[in-house]
């Protein structure tokens, strides 16, 4: 059973912030259904009425980018990049099948008595029923060293531990300012530079070098972003979800 994988940041950032109820529940639950059904995040009318929402909640979707519009519908937008494809699961299933054919035959071979695995520890736990680790995907279960880089996700969004980890190592940097520009270099690059297997390491870089940049002054006070005129100010973790003002 394949998942749905949500980013513990995905409720703070400023285009969900701005979604209705109603067009926020939509994107969850048409999540589900797309990674239990396996249409690599396809969307029909069809399957939009039966989740008993309105066009209106699938239009904010798209107004907002998390959703493309197709000739038959909708598509999440980047969903190979976060989630696993119909393909992936697949052929894990069919690893898997393989896996427990080889089990049951060696057992078969072996005898009823004797204890034979592969990968298996013996026959109870192998009819065990389980479920999977909500943190690991199909694709997880290749070698570390082996791991798919991707491009930049979209949107890339900044956590509360990753603004953490920037006020306690690179004091005086503009966090927000200088994510603008990381994001802006990377959707602009093309080749092998423009993939990444951790985006977030590549992020924790780009910072550093804009704190060797600092004169010595600048490194021992962080100053907030310029305030937006007008903005009323609704802080999320810290920070004004509209002009990204520190919170006093």
């Amino acid at each position: 059973m394949p998942w749905f994988k949500v980013d513990d940041g995905f409720w703070a950032h400023p285009k969900v912030l701005e979604l209705s109820p109603d067009a926020g529940w939509l994107w969850t639950r048409a999540g589900s259904y797309s990674a239990q059904q396996l249409t690599d995040g396809r969307i029909t009318q069809a399957t939009l009425l039966m989740l008993g929402c309105v066009s209106d909640a699938a239009a904010e979707l798209v107004s907002s980018g998390l959703w493309d519009v197709t000739r038959n519908g909708w598509q999440f937008h980047d969903w190979d990049v976060y989630q696993p494809t119909r393909e992936e699961v697949l052929a894990d299933r069919a690893k898997t099948a393989e896996r427990m054919r080889r089990y049951r035959e060696k057992r078969r071979n072996a005898g009823e008595g004797d204890a034979v695995t592969d990968g298996v520890t013996d026959g109870a736990s192998a009819s065990a029923p389980t479920r999977p680790d909500p943190t690991i995907t199909p694709s997880s279960t290749k070698k570390v060293g082996a791991s798919r880089a991707t491009r930049i996700p979209d949107p890339f969004m900044v956590s509360d531990r990753m603004r953490q980890w920037a006020r306690d190592e690179v004091p005086g940097v503009d966090v927000d300012r200088a994510t603008r520009m990381f994001v802006d270099h990377f959707r602009a690059a093309s080749g092998q530079n423009a993939s990444k297997k951790d985006w977030v390491a590549a992020w924790r870089n780009w910072l550093r070098k804009d704190y060797g940049n600092l004169s010595p002054q600048q490194r021992q006070v962080s100053r907030p972003p310029k305030q937006a005129e007008g903005c009323n100010h609704r802080y999320v973790g810290g920070y004004c979800a509209e002009c990204s003002e520190r919170e006093p």
